[in-house]
């Protein structure tokens, strides 16, 4: 499986890639990281990548309460 953040999220700064291997006979399973330059997949850091990717903020504003018609619980 590959994703790529800007696929979905045009105003995202991820540079990279990911293709997900979750079947393979005889190796390994695991993610591999890709840069995404100028409409081609070139190497990239493995390390650099993965601590990029997975060190991002979280969401900073927590959701609305919900809010309910007058009267109601």
């Amino acid at each position: 499986m590959l994703y790529r953040e800007g696929a979905y999220k045009a105003n995202t700064d991820n540079p990279y890639s990911e293709a997900i291997i979750t079947k393979n006979r005889f190796g390994e399973l695991g993610t591999a990281y890709m840069r995404f330059e100028k409409g081609h997949f070139v190497d990239c850091d493995q390390a650099q990548a993965h601590q990029f990717i997975n060190e991002k903020p979280q969401q900073t504003k927590p959701y609305a309460p919900k809010s309910y018609g007058k009267g109601a619980r």
